[in-house]
């Protein structure tokens, strides 16, 4: 191959020109760096705004989007929850597909035992009063009625679902068991404690005697617990602790079908 004199000069002339275009380039982004560095304090100030517009916008297209409300809010007392919805359901089936929740814990009582069959809604209830309470802290307007009254908690702790593992040598009852104790050691009266089938994964015998002594000592720490149970001895231990409320998810007996309707002071069946 033999590259002609002329096309040599020109070719070198057009590499120049790319270089010199490249340098440009390079100047020009370490001069809008250099811009950039000198307001940098003005930016992140404005970046900062712009995610609180933004963030109060999207609470408030939320809000419309679910037709929800601001409820009465107080640091202790009574929990009311008028026509709640669970807002994942919501967003998935619509109003006209849900079953509300109407549910009221007294200020006298620090502690609900949920029963009631399989499949009812025991752990879709515990989670809503978790979601709508998280949601009512974050500023967030809730699914429910303006009737609804939730408290205001420094801590929230939730055992739920099966967190076994052989890799850490965890059975399902041991991992409850390791999440209880991180629960007994941390809540305090200003905490809402969630826990679902507390008990299970051993003998029911002994599931139930550690769960009423777990129920027993988060009462008398005061903190707010919303605890579901197939353990019949539990529902007899909330009727006589005066500071647990046993509640029920409706079974109707006739059609053996769940109702998903909360009823207050029952156990279920």
């Amino acid at each position: 191959f033999i590259e002609p004199t002329e096309t040599l000069e020109l070719n070198n002339d057009i590499r120049t020109l790319q270089f010199q275009e490249q340098y440009e380039i390079s100047r020009i982004l370490k001069e809008l760096t250099r811009q950039v560095s000198d307001a940098r304090e003005s930016i992140f100030q404005n970046t900062r705004i712009l995610g609180e517009l933004d963030f109060i916008h999207a609470k408030a297209k939320y809000s419309i989007e679910v037709i929800g409300s601001e409820p009465r809010i107080q640091p202790s007392g009574a929990t009311r929850i008028v026509a709640g919805f669970h807002p994942i359901l919501l967003q998935r089936h619509g109003r006209k597909e849900i079953v509300p929740l109407d549910i009221e814990i007294p200020p006298d009582k620090n502690t609900l035992v949920i029963t009631g069959p399989n499949a009812g809604g025991k752990s879709v209830l515990m989670k809503t009063i978790g979601l709508l309470t998280v949601m009512v802290q974050s500023g967030c307007h809730i699914p429910a009625s303006p009737e609804s009254q939730l408290n205001v908690y420094a801590d929230v702790f939730v055992d739920m679902g099966d967190e076994q593992s052989i890799e850490n040598d965890l059975s399902s009852f041991s991992s409850h068991l390791a999440n209880l104790k991180v629960i007994l050691e941390q809540a305090t009266s200003a905490s809402l404690v969630l826990i679902d089938e507390i008990g299970s994964g051993t003998d029911p015998v002994e599931g139930s005697s550690i769960a009423a002594a777990v129920l027993e000592r988060l009462t008398d720490i005061g903190s707010m617990n919303v605890v579901t149970t197939h353990h019949g001895m539990l529902k007899t231990f909330a009727f006589e602790h005066p500071r647990i409320l046993n509640g029920a998810m409706e079974f109707d007996q006739a059609t053996l079908r769940p109702t998903f309707r909360y009823r207050s002071g029952v156990p279920g069946s």
